[in-house]
């Protein structure tokens, strides 16, 4: 259904919480398929998103900061979801959550046509993939993927000599988890 978003702005401003509720009703499901395809988040995370979203909305709304978009509603709505859900990793990042969903999260970007049942498949194989790597490969993994530390910060927790040690060890690191993990899945590399 396309919207006139001066129209449905207008329509908020007024007080008009009819429009609101349309709003929500029509993006809320489509929204938390997304962001949990997108950031691997629980569907209470994924809900949370989308109320921030529209709380968000409204608000830049009633303030006057949003008076027109040049894009759809669901356009602003998702980029202030992607935006809360990258504050969320920021933050489970800085209190040291190491989970493997940064790094599959990070896979998955760089593959995003992937069937979903393949998909988890590669999710567990990269799990077990981790668990079986040992060092320096898996904390130089989780070190830049994880922690999104830099070249230079992981030569000095590493002691490597520069940052073109450390590139390609982190090369041979991935080469060595793909490797293990088509094995996993048993499949020929």
């Amino acid at each position: 259904m396309h919207r006139d978003t001066t129209h449905i702005i207008d329509r908020i401003r007024s007080g008009d919480e009819d429009s609101l509720r349309e709003i929500y009703r029509e993006y809320r499901q489509p929204f938390i398929q997304w962001i949990k395809g997108e950031f691997f988040c629980s569907d209470d995370d994924a809900i949370e998103f989308f109320q921030t979203a529209v709380v968000i909305l409204y608000d830049n709304i009633i303030t006057g900061k949003l008076t027109e978009l040049n894009s759809h509603v669901k356009t602003y709505l998702f980029g202030i979801g992607k935006n809360k859900a990258h504050e969320w990793l920021r933050h489970r990042q800085r209190q040291g959550v190491h989970s493997d969903e940064l790094l599959i999260n990070y896979l998955h970007e760089e593959n995003p046509e992937v069937d979903e049942a393949d998909f988890a498949e590669s999710l567990r194989a990269v799990d077990a993939g981790m668990n079986q790597l040992g060092e320096p490969c898996r904390s130089l993994l989780s070190y830049f993927y994880y922690q999104k530390l830099s070249m230079r910060e992981i030569c000095e927790r590493l002691d490597y000599k520069n940052e073109d040690t450390a590139k390609n060890q982190k090369y041979k690191c991935l080469k060595r988890l793909q490797s293990i993990c088509a094995d996993i899945k048993g499949v020929k590399v």
